[in-house]
């Protein structure tokens, strides 16, 4: 499956083994996200109205991280499933188009 470079942007094609790959990066990124999401250590400063609205803040920034990392793990099943339908089809197709030329 080549990827090409355009812009910083990686393309893939369209392939089942394309939407498999898309699949697993999606994944590992859900488990990065998942796993570094981890709450600082508050301390207050001059500019900081309370340690409690830091931390509620802290809080807030890793539940939507979590939440990120979830979202991006349920796209991968879906491109997994996406590459297995895909396969399926092609073959089904292939197969008629087959019965056709006989």
């Amino acid at each position: 499956m080549p990827a090409e470079s355009s812009a910083g942007r990686t393309q893939l094609k369209v392939l089942a083994a394309g939407l498999h790959k898309l699949g697993l990066m999606c994944g590992k990124v859900s488990a990065e996200l998942g796993s570094e999401v981890t709450l600082p250590s508050v301390t207050t400063s001059e500019w900081a109205s309370s340690a409690a609205t830091v931390g509620r803040a802290a809080a807030a920034s890793a539940a939507d991280a979590s939440s990120m990392g979830h979202r991006i793990g349920a796209r991968g099943a879906d491109y997994a499933k996406a590459a297995t339908v895909y396969v399926d089809t092609e073959e089904g197709n292939a197969a008629r188009f087959r019965g056709l030329t006989r």
